[in-house]
């Protein structure tokens, strides 16, 4: 199979996937950042219950938010034992590609062929519907929200509405990878961010720009009133 740029990368654009920050004879490196995941998961998936019983009925609370919040607890305190140092965030962040891959592999899986050929015509409505209204958010309304960094926002949040969390991490993950390398000819950012970036960052220089400062700069006469009324304003307080 010939190597190719989007998916297998010649030898001189490969890159290491971590460190090895534990004693091999004691502890493989893999093994303690696979405990450390799995345990932040195993914490989060307890906590479930008794979160759900404290909150209202209705309320919905992803274990998603709760491993995210538990992980980033987990890693202070570990810098506060002084052993955050020993936690490598390049292998992490391969862990959570692997599973991100393997969540939308069995998301996928799990969907009943069936039911979606019984219902094929108003999903086909819905789905057209609920595009329109994810697109337009996401090129309209998160460059005005989010400002510099809202692709990466804005995709994550695109992928959960039209899919599920998984289809956002996923997402996400593209996005972070084609951001942060520049192995491989992967541009800094991607075109349509630049674009509509671009013009969110004019809009909001349009909006905070100062209407006094444009008047004076087109019309010197109100420049120099102001000028004779700061000097008059000086030499009355020198006066005084």
């Amino acid at each position: 199979i010939a190597a190719t740029h989007s998916t297998f990368l010649p030898r001189e654009s490969q890159e290491s996937i971590g460190r090895a920050t534990v004693n091999g004879m004691a502890l493989d490196a893999l093994a303690w950042h696979v405990a450390l995941v799995l345990g932040v998961y195993g914490a989060a998936m307890a906590c479930m219950p008794t979160l759900r019983e404290w909150l209202p009925v209705n309320f919905v609370l992803p274990a998603f938010g709760v491993a995210m919040v538990l992980g980033g607890l987990t890693q202070s305190a570990l810098n506060a034992v002084r052993l955050g140092e020993y936690v490598d965030q390049q292998v992490i962040n391969r862990i959570g590609g692997l599973l991100a891959d393997y969540l939308v592999a069995f998301g996928i899986a799990s969907i009943n062929v069936q039911i979606v050929l019984d219902y094929a015509i108003p999903i086909m409505v819905f789905s057209l519907i609920g595009l329109a209204i994810c697109v337009s958010w996401m090129l309209i309304v998160a460059p005005r929200v989010f400002g510099e960094r809202w692709f990466e926002s804005a995709i994550f949040t695109y992928g959960w509405n039209t899919g599920t969390i998984a289809f956002g991490v996923a997402l996400l993950r593209v996005v972070g990878s084609a951001t942060t390398s520049g192995s491989h000819g992967s541009p800094r950012s991607p075109t349509c961010a630049k674009k509509w970036g671009s013009r969110a960052r004019a809009c909001r220089a349009r909006k905070y720009s100062r209407p006094m400062d444009t008047h004076a700069e087109r019309s010197p006469a109100k420049q120099a009133c102001r000028i004779r009324r700061s000097s008059a304003h000086i030499s009355g307080s020198r006066a005084d």
